[in-house]
């Protein structure tokens, strides 16, 4: 390997354990999230400006494949599975995946989201 190389696979690595310890530190790395019928999962995100302006950035996503790139735990992926799209998040750490996992299965959406450990390195999809 060049040192370039092991550069970027320390790197890879180091941020796979930062970003395993912070799913750890959530609460919903126990347990999974879910939204209670107190609070409406669309109504929540709309007030949240980044959710707000992709979802209307993006129109109507109903049927379409969306990558998440970074999902951590897959709020955003979840988000737009509600909302009909098929998502594919990947991210570096495997304890945010398992949460991600789970929160898309507690909120009824696991069908329609899939999961995967990988890095912008090395996309776990072909091309």
């Amino acid at each position: 390997m060049t040192d370039f190389t092991v550069e970027i696979f320390d790197r890879l690595q180091d941020e796979a354990e930062f970003f395993d310890r912070e799913a750890e530190r959530t609460q919903g790395a126990q347990r999974g999230l879910k939204f209670t019928n107190n609070l409406n999962y669309e109504q929540y995100f709309a007030h949240q400006r980044p959710y707000a302006a992709v979802r209307d950035f993006m129109g109507d996503i109903g049927g379409k494949r969306i990558l998440d790139y970074a999902c951590g735990t897959g709020w955003t992926s979840v988000f737009f599975a509600r909302s009909g799209a098929q998502c594919h998040g990947i991210d570096i750490s495997a304890k945010s995946i398992a949460v991600a996992n789970r929160t898309a299965v507690i909120n009824e959406v696991g069908s329609r989201c899939d999961f995967r450990v990988g890095s912008g390195e090395n996309l776990p999809y072909a091309d």
